[in-house]
């Protein structure tokens, strides 16, 4: 029953490989399956603007059928002056831009994430609980935190289901939504995320539906197609 797909690939394997991106972009593209809407986000390290991929990256706001672009790798890195001149070009051509913040690294790096580089959809964004600040802060700018709970306990980012702060998040009206993170490298499906917050944190079945909702809120499709899948949520709550 899913609808839609953001998913992202990581600009390292264009030089790895040597690849042009935008063929593998139309790859991921070209294997979606009939009725499902994909959209493809290409990701970055904070220090990956070398001599190989510097021309990619500046050029990457170009490729047809790119949905955005996306912070990677390990957060200890700073920023460079490239990066939030980038995302600002990404999004001055429209295309969406996201970072990874917040899963590893400080709530600091939410606070930057949203106010230097300016994009509203957080990937992770867990350690924002440490700062009350940066989380009014992100409701204030209505930014959205894609969250991964069962990679976060995993990975060590929170000790146990039962304490993950997406429950503090929701509560406080942030908007969250679910996902898997890598599928191939944690094993879970969305549905075994849902599951984890029904029965550890007490998600009940409207609040897991608004969940999904909050997906297709900020879902890359046009009007039309968001409200039937919102409606879509509705009446299968409704039965």
């Amino acid at each position: 029953n899913v609808r839609y797909v953001e998913t992202s690939f990581h600009a390292g394997v264009i030089e790895l490989l040597g690849i042009p991106g935008p063929e593998i972009l139309n790859a991921i593209r070209s294997a979606a399956p009939e009725g499902l809407e994909v959209r493809v986000f290409m990701g970055m390290a904070r220090n990956c603007y070398n001599e190989v991929l510097a021309p990619v990256l500046e050029d990457c706001v170009n490729w047809e059928g790119l949905a955005g672009i996306d912070l990677h790798g390990v957060e200890y890195l700073p920023l460079e002056d490239w990066t939030p001149r980038l995302w600002a070009r990404a999004r001055d051509v429209g295309l969406e831009t996201k970072a990874h913040a917040g899963e590893f690294g400080p709530s600091g790096h939410v606070r930057e994430a949203l106010e230097v580089l300016g994009t509203r959809r957080i990937q992770h964004g867990i350690r924002a609980v440490d700062d009350p600040a940066v989380l009014q802060l992100a409701i204030d700018l209505d930014a959205t935190f894609d969250i991964c709970p069962i990679s976060n306990v995993k990975l060590d980012v929170v000790d146990t289901m039962s304490v993950h702060p997406v429950r503090e998040f929701f509560d406080r009206g942030l908007r969250c939504t679910i996902s898997t993170d890598d599928p191939f490298s944690f094993g879970n499906t969305v549905e075994d995320e849902y599951n984890a917050l029904a029965g550890d944190l007490d998600f009940t079945r409207a609040e897991l539906a608004q969940l999904a909702k909050n997906g297709f809120e900020v879902a890359l499709v046009d009007e039309d197609t968001r409200a039937n899948w919102i409606n879509e949520v509705d009446q299968a709550l409704a039965i």
